[in-house]
């Protein structure tokens, strides 16, 4: 259930969301959407998240991996949800815009909501369609029903959260590993994903 404070346009930027089964409350700040524990700190976060959270500046990347990525899901008419994991913060806003308007769930770290994104680029396209930001939700374990999304962007890229996009991709849908970790490669084909392309730089491959 979501409880609406103030929306634009379509898009709830102050609220919460309410789970009736748990009682659970998750507060909406600024169109963002914290997952986690507020008690917690820190160590609430996901194992994806919990590095960057010690003060890691890896999720910065330039729009060449906005550009890189949209060219390898292959969208153009942004019908559609994307899933960008953690590494791509700075670049989910460009990603969404280059895959035609594409609705886009961010995973990342918490952000001081006056800070502005790392690339101004990401700054133009959060004003036209900004990404949803999931923060505490781990790139293994989604908040989403099975295959419901068009493409999942990832850096490195573990088992688990290979699986997990396979388990979100509609038939279809495109997972993109971009500086794959070892093993990438592995996992995606044994999560029976059907590799499109392979090298040190990017794997992309799709459900069928």
């Amino acid at each position: 259930m979501v409880l609406v404070q103030r929306m634009e346009g379509r898009r709830v930027v102050a609220g919460s969301l309410a789970c009736p089964t748990c009682e659970a409350r998750f507060e909406v700040v600024d169109g963002r959407l914290d997952f986690r524990d507020p008690d917690a700190g820190p160590a609430a976060l996901g194992p994806a998240l919990a590095a960057r959270a010690e003060g890691s500046e890896a999720g910065a990347r330039s729009d060449e991996d906005a550009v890189v990525v949209a060219a390898l899901l292959g969208i153009r008419d942004g019908r559609g949800l994307l899933v960008t994991g953690p590494g791509l913060e700075a670049t989910a806003a460009r990603i969404g815009a280059l895959c035609g308007g594409c609705e886009v769930l961010q995973l990342g770290e918490a952000r001081d909501s006056d800070s502005p994104p790392a690339s101004a680029l990401a700054l133009e396209s959060r004003e036209a369609n900004p990404p949803t930001s999931l923060v505490g939700v781990a790139s293994e374990a989604l908040p989403l029903l099975d295959a419901r999304v068009l493409g999942v962007a990832l850096e490195s890229g573990d088992s688990r959260s290979i699986a997990e996009a396979k388990r979100v991709l509609m038939p279809g849908g495109r997972l993109v590993v971009l500086r794959p970790a070892p093993g990438a490669g592995t996992a995606v084909r044994g999560e029976g994903l059907e590799p499109i392309a392979e090298d040190a730089k990017a794997i992309v491959a799709r459900r069928v």
